[in-house]
């Protein structure tokens, strides 16, 4: 194999990793994000008592406050991430031209995604916060 073929191959697999990391962490992201939403949802319904809203307990209030928090974890990822895009494409378009577009552009992708990776599990994290608390609520609820 030679140099060319190498790099060839070398860039396309970076191509594909990227690509497939995408996917799965706005995969994860999305579900997620539906699962924070249908936990505030049912903290809300199981928070009205005869026509009058009443926070059950103080772990759903915990977990209603985590979540709410969450959203704006998720908010601030995505804007980070869609700035660093912009940022770096024009950055490169400036600096560089298309003459070593795809090599300076990756090794941004993966530094950033190194830092990407750090923010998808601190959201799963705070998420497994948010669930542990909201199961635990709502069994001192129904209880």
């Amino acid at each position: 194999m030679t140099d060319k073929e190498t790099k060839e191959n070398y860039e396309a697999s970076i191509e594909e990793g990227q690509g497939f990391y995408n996917a799965q962490s706005s995969k994860v992201s999305q579900n997620i994000r539906t699962l924070v939403m249908g936990i505030i949802a049912i903290i809300w319904v199981v928070s009205y008592k005869d026509g009058a809203f009443e926070l059950p307990n103080t772990l759903l209030v915990v977990s209603l406050f985590i979540s709410f928090g969450y959203l704006l974890i998720d908010i601030l990822h995505y804007f980070l991430d869609s700035r660093f895009y912009y940022n770096k494409l024009i950055s490169i378009e400036k600096h560089y031209g298309q003459k070593t577009y795809l090599k300076v552009y990756n090794q941004a992708l993966i530094k950033h995604s190194k830092v990407s990776y750090y923010w998808i599990w601190a959201k799963v994290i705070v998420f497994a916060i948010i669930a542990l608390l909201f199961v635990i609520g709502m069994g001192c609820h129904l209880l």
